[in-house]
């Protein structure tokens, strides 16, 4: 049983932390591949297990589903980067965490509005006399709080690529930003019993897109300061 369990999404979302981890071992389970190791921090040398999910909800619960299996970690630190709404005041490289995630597509699109899984009656999950809809909360520690803005996340299949949809979104889920794996690996952790907590940098900020890539630079920059919030934050015990 380790502690901490870590996850991202992609590889630049994780050098840096990657560099940091030392006794590496890597294991690789169901064609995803989980690196364990210490991570050094004040007045401790503590064992966590980083994995590299993949893109999107599927990959992010089958991940965590792994890890937790497996590993049987005591929490788990989702980080990576996301896209800020545009009322949300972020800008490139700004750090924020989730006091709840939400999956933004599950439920019934018309013609004049959406309808969300309460709507519909249909919960996602049940657990101990409580139902889960579309939203989860999720575990803010209190030091975390004081290093940066918490607010709502939402989990989506498809980048929203306009500004009138990310106007729409951020009032409909009382959100800040977007991310493509955070509900499902809050399910999953709620599941199995696992808390999560979740951490992103910005991105890019949503707007009228013209389906180009987002820029490289920007993703890097956004990146490098989560990673080096993370890193920082370990060392200072922010996330006990």
């Amino acid at each position: 049983m380790i502690r901490t369990g870590l996850i991202v999404s992609t590889p630049f979302e994780c050098a840096g932390v990657l560099t940091a981890i030392t006794h590496k071992q890597i294991r690789s389970i169901a064609e995803v591949n989980f690196i364990s190791g210490r991570l050094s921090a004040k007045n401790r040398d503590e064992p966590v297990t980083i994995c590299i999910s993949g893109v999107g909800k599927t990959n992010a619960a089958r991940a965590a589903t792994l890890l937790i299996e497996h590993y049987r970690p005591a929490r788990l630190i989702l980080f990576g980067v996301g896209g800020a709404y545009p009322s949300s005041d972020l800008g490139i490289g700004d750090i924020v965490v989730a006091d709840r995630e939400s999956y933004g597509d599950e439920g019934l699109r018309m013609n004049n509005g959406f309808r969300d899984m309460a709507d519909l009656g249909l919960p996602l999950f049940l657990s101990r006399g409580k139902t889960f809809h579309n939203s989860f909360p999720l575990s803010v520690p209190k030091k975390l709080r004081q290093r940066c803005r918490a607010g709502g996340f939402v989990t989506v299949s498809a980048c929203t690529g306009t500004l009138a949809e990310g106007l729409r979104m951020e009032r409909r889920w009382s959100a800040v930003c977007e991310n493509m794996e955070g509900a499902a690996v809050a399910h999953i952790g709620r599941a199995h019993g696992v808390v999560l907590t979740e951490i992103r940098s910005i991105s890019n900020i949503i707007e009228d897109r013209s389906g180009a890539p987002l820029n490289k630079a920007d993703l890097q920059q956004a990146a490098s300061a989560m990673q080096h919030f993370f890193l920082d934050a370990w060392r200072k015990n922010v996330f006990s």
